[in-house]
């Protein structure tokens, strides 16, 4: 809950009493909240203790998996195909921000400004695979 969605249930619960909220006393608000914090919690707290215990469970069962995952990752690591592939791959983005940067000089960039455009180019292309991917991550949820 927001501060200020918690400061205007306050003020209703003010109004309610037909105070003023001036005449309101810090320690009677701090009471209250907390009386209304440990009604809600009261109702989860036998839970809090079996968390340790669920998570060490849970890492016990996801493990195996984890492992198995990154014993895959390092095996197309270390093959010889995908190793060729990815020096390609890396050989083709230098060749195009090159292009890029060169594209920038022919423009009448001077190639100090060239290169922060091609940086900056860079990190906005980060930035935007970035929120798609928190995009999709919210959507999943």
């Amino acid at each position: 809950m927001s501060l200020e969605k918690a400061g205007k249930i306050l003020l209703n619960v003010v109004e309610m009493l037909d105070l003023d909220v001036e005449d309101v006393d810090n320690e009677a608000i701090v009471e209250m909240v907390g009386g209304m914090y440990e009604s809600l919690v009261a109702k989860y707290r036998p839970l809090i203790g079996t968390v340790p215990i669920v998570v060490d469970k849970a890492f016990d069962d996801l493990m195996p998996v984890i492992n198995a995952f990154y014993a895959v990752a390092a095996k197309i690591r270390e093959d010889e195909n995908f190793q060729q592939t990815m020096k390609r791959c890396d050989e083709l983005k230098a060749k195009q921000r090159f292009d890029t940067l060169k594209f920038y000089q022919k423009a009448g960039f001077q190639r100090k400004e060239a290169m922060s455009l091609l940086l900056q180019d860079i990190a906005n292309i980060k930035a935007r695979i970035q929120d798609f991917s928190d995009q999709q991550s919210r959507k999943s949820k």
